[in-house]
């Protein structure tokens, strides 16, 4: 189902972030390859949420969330090209992407999640489906 998968990102999305901030003592190329990985989770996640969220949610904060998305992945590729530099400040740029992220799991959690749920089920069904086709194989399936 889609809400599954919306938290399944968010869950996704910590653990990138956490392998990132937890890697002080590697060297940019470890900490490369989970921000990579965070930024195509997070523009795959943008896309559902835009595809097969927003429209059936026209009451939702979807602009302050398509917002938030933005500032995520801008900050989220500029941080992939400071830690590859090994630029002094990618640890503060690391903590401010953290609070972007946790912030734009928050208001989807508890703006978007209830709302899908309420819902009827033929609704849901029909986002969850088009859902799957944006994310491919390996989303969560509903």
């Amino acid at each position: 189902m889609i809400a599954e998968q919306i938290q399944a990102d968010h869950g996704a999305g910590r653990e990138l972030l956490a392998l990132v901030g937890n890697s002080v003592q590697y060297g940019p190329e470890e900490r490369g390859i989970p921000l990579e990985r965070l930024l195509d989770l997070w523009r795959a996640h943008g896309a559902m949420m835009r595809d097969a969220v927003s429209p059936l949610l026209p009451d939702a904060p979807t602009a302050e969330i398509g917002a938030l998305q933005g500032q995520v992945e801008a900050l989220c590729g500029a941080l992939l090209t400071a830690q590859a530099a090994d630029a002094p400040g990618w640890r503060t740029d690391h903590v401010r992407l953290r609070d972007l992220f946790d912030r734009q799991c928050l208001l989807e959690s508890a703006e978007i999640t209830p709302r899908l749920l309420a819902l009827p089920a033929a609704r849901i069904a029909e986002a969850s489906a088009l859902a799957g086709q944006l994310r491919g194989p390996g989303a969560v399936a509903g």
